[in-house]
This record gives structure tokens, sequence and C-alpha cells, in this order.
């Protein structure tokens, strides 16, 4: 008789954020007991303190995961536990840091000793969870590891959370919604120009920029230059105020920049946008290929390309019709395969066959 699944969510991860959040929630809707042995100390204060609270549930559990970001915890984790542990490789370090953050150079020992760790950490964990199967290739590419040791699960939103709301109506305006932590994959240079493009012939097309960084900050001043009257910039603001910037919405924004990792990935914002019935623009990758279908449930334009966006949301602007069909679309699809619960029997299932 197979032993009844009992997981370890293990690391310095944060448990609000949306991919833990997820999958912790998920499998606990799954009826998987979970345990989180977690710690958010600084130094090497964490590695005492996780390895006393492992201690006490050491018999208790039969798979580790470490969760999301856990490059060190995974290696860590080698030392305290022969069980399975599956590793949530949600983002390598060293295209974050060098390529995406641009901290380092990529010749640079910095640049090195965070490659070595996503080396490592892949080649100790039993099993490894990426958001999407470009992923998975980048990893196999990259870090020459066996793609039959990953396994995809989508990210989903916190449904909990993110959820259709009655749009308020404020005045005339075609309200166009962008959030993010802004880093380089995000191209918010190429929703600027787009803006610019707008602003003369249809000034009733409003850009909301909600978001932080050094990027960020750099798009706000790029507006200033450009005096873009079309371009309204908030800062950063709590997640629960989120689901009412989309819900005042006419359309929302992804990822159009011209990165490696914008043609991987699916930014959390996605599938947040789904969730509360708002159609999607996004840039053409093969990342959103894996589930999006253009014009059904997300409108995709070219990468990276100014003119393709600016045309994107015109499209969308004088076709109710197709905008009511891709918010409907987007809403079901998140429905029947992104809900924490779905995602959550996913995981559960890949567990199981790891036992």
């Amino acid at each position: 008789m197979k032993q009844r699944l009992v997981v370890c969510y293990f690391g310095v991860y944060n448990p609000k954020y949306i991919r833990n959040w997820v999958l912790i929630n998920g499998l606990r809707k799954n009826k998987v007991q979970v345990f989180e042995c977690s710690c958010r100390l600084p130094g090497l204060k964490k590695y005492w303190h996780l390895f006393r609270e492992h201690w006490k549930i050491r018999n208790d559990y039969n798979v580790m995961v470490v969760g999301f970001s856990g490059q060190l915890m995974t290696i860590f984790a080698k030392f305290l536990t022969r069980k399975p542990i599956v590793f949530d490789a949600l983002v390598p370090l060293h295209d974050a840091i060098v390529f995406n953050h641009q901290v380092c150079r990529p010749n640079s020992f910095k640049a090195k000793y965070y490659y070595f760790l996503d080396w490592l950490s892949l080649r100790l964990a039993d099993l490894i969870i990426c958001d999407t199967i470009e992923s998975i290739n980048y990893y196999s590419r990259t870090f020459k590891i066996d793609k039959e040791k990953c396994q995809r699960i989508f990210t989903g939103a916190n449904n909990e959370v993110f959820r259709p709301l009655a749009k308020k109506k404020k005045g005339d305006n075609f309200i166009v919604g962008f959030y993010a932590i802004v880093y380089k994959n995000h191209g918010i240079e190429y929703i600027v120009k787009a803006a610019e493009i707008l602003q003369s012939k249809y000034p009733e097309i409003v850009f909301r920029m909600i978001g932080a960084s050094r990027m960020y900050q750099q798009a706000k001043e790029m507006a200033g230059h450009l005096n873009l009257k079309n371009m309204k910039f908030f800062g950063f603001q709590a997640l629960k105020k989120l689901p009412y910037f989309i819900a005042e919405a006419d359309v929302c924004l992804g990822l159009f920049g011209q990165t490696n990792k914008t043609q991987r990935v699916i930014p959390n914002k996605a599938f947040e946008v789904l969730a509360c019935q708002k159609p999607l623009i996004n840039a053409d990758t093969p990342a959103m290929n894996e589930i999006f279908t253009n014009k059904k449930d997300c409108l995709l334009c070219q990468t990276a390309n100014t003119q393709s966006l600016a045309e994107a949301i015109l499209i969308l602007k004088n076709d109710r019709n197709l905008r009511n069909q891709i918010a409907e679309n987007g809403f079901k699809l998140f429905q029947e395969r992104l809900t924490p619960e779905i995602l959550g029997r996913q995981f559960k299932k890949i567990l199981n066959d790891l036992l």
C-alpha cells in the first residue's frame, strides 16, 4: 500500500509570494498535510533555526519541497534529509541577477558564483519544478539538466484576492493598466513609447502605471521628458488594492521586453488579470503560447515593438466585443486550468509519483 503524502515545505521562502502561496494552499485544498519549515532571519541564524525546526518534524513527512527562492536551501536540505527533495526553480539566480537585474557583469566572479549555485542546486534536487516548458528547456540547455527530471506547473493566482469586480466608470477614458516591480524583461520603455504614439490622436487613452524599481523611475522620467499627459504613475501599491486597479482598467498589459527571460516566462500578473476577468495584452512568446491562444483569451503583439503594442491597444479599444470575448475566455481558462486547487491537484500527483 502506497504511503500517504505528507510534505515539508522548506526554506527561506516568502509564504505570501504568489508562487509559494498557490502551491502550499493548492496542496492543502487537495487534502495534503503540509508542514511549513521556514525562516526569514538574516545571516547564519536562519540555518540554525531551520535545523532545529526541521529536527522536530524529521520523521513526520515523506517529501521535502524547497520553496522559491531556494538555491542555497536546496544545498542545505541535502545535509538534513535523505527523503526526496523537490526544488521549485522558478527563477534562475544567474539569469535574474546578471541579465534581468543587471547587478554584475556576465564574466565577473559574482556571476560565476550564482551560476554555480544554480548548477549545484539543480543537480542535488531529486525533482525540479518549473513554470513553463521554455524554462525547462533553458535549464536543460544552460545547466545540462535532464528534462525528465523537470515538471511544469503554471504559477496561477490567488483567487481569494484576485477576482472579478464591478468596474467603477471614471469618465469616458479608455484605461490601460500596468503594474509590476519593473525589471528589464517587462519592457516598460515600449509602453512609454506606445503612449507617445497614441497621445495626440487618441487623448482618451490613458495609461495608469503602478510599480517600483529603478527602471520604473526611469520610465517615469522618460514620460516626463516626452511631456506625456496620457500616462499617470502611482508608485507602489499594496496587493489588496491591485484587484480594484485591474477592475478600473479596460485592458491590462504584461511583458514586452527584448530579453531571453521574456521569451520563457509568463508573468504572475497575466494569471491575475485572467482571474479578474479582464483582457490582457502581452508579447507573443513561446511561453505565452504554451497556454494562451491569440485573440481568444489574450491579445498578443510583437516583442519589443512599440508600434505593434500601440496597434494592439487600438484593436481592443475599437472592438468591445473582442474585448469582452477575451476577458470571458481568459476567466474561463483560469477557472478550468489555473486555480490553486487545480494546480495543487497537479502538484500532488507529481509528488505522489516521486514516492
